[in-house]
């Protein structure tokens, strides 16, 4: 585990699961541990499918981790992961950018709003699981 998020952290962003590919289809590997990571990866993405209704579970993080897995023995599925993380990027940069031309007074309200309702949420939910 260790060394995929070595090579994760070190590869250049765009071709991070790509080089997790390469690099493990390099090494040589049982059978076992390939079909192994296939199937823990489609059960985790069909677990995060599953729950993605509920509230509580981290569905998306589920689902992208399943992919992780199954991007290691698929390169069309590294290749997804890779696009997915430059969209991603691009749209954490334009956010910050945005952020940056707020005011402090429209942050200060935005902040106040957000406060208001995690504190709202997490009264209500205080009141559900006291209740009865």
């Amino acid at each position: 585990m260790g060394h995929q998020i070595g090579v994760l952290r070190r590869a250049p962003r765009g071709d991070r699961f790509q080089e997790l590919h390469r690099r493990r289809n390099e090494r040589e590997r049982g059978r076992l541990r390939c079909i192994a990571s296939m199937v823990s990866g489609v059960l985790m993405i069909a677990l995060g499918l599953v729950t993605y209704p509920v509230p509580g579970p981290p569905s998306t993080l589920m689902i992208l981790v399943g992919l992780a897995l199954v991007a290691q023995e698929w390169m069309w599925a590294a290749r997804a992961l890779d696009r997915l993380e430059m969209r991603l990027h691009a749209r954490h940069r334009a956010n910050v950018a945005a952020w940056k031309r707020l005011t402090g007074a429209t942050k200060a309200v935005i902040g106040f709003i957000c406060m208001t309702f995690l504190a709202s949420f997490a009264a209500g939910l205080y009141l559900l699981l006291t209740a009865g």
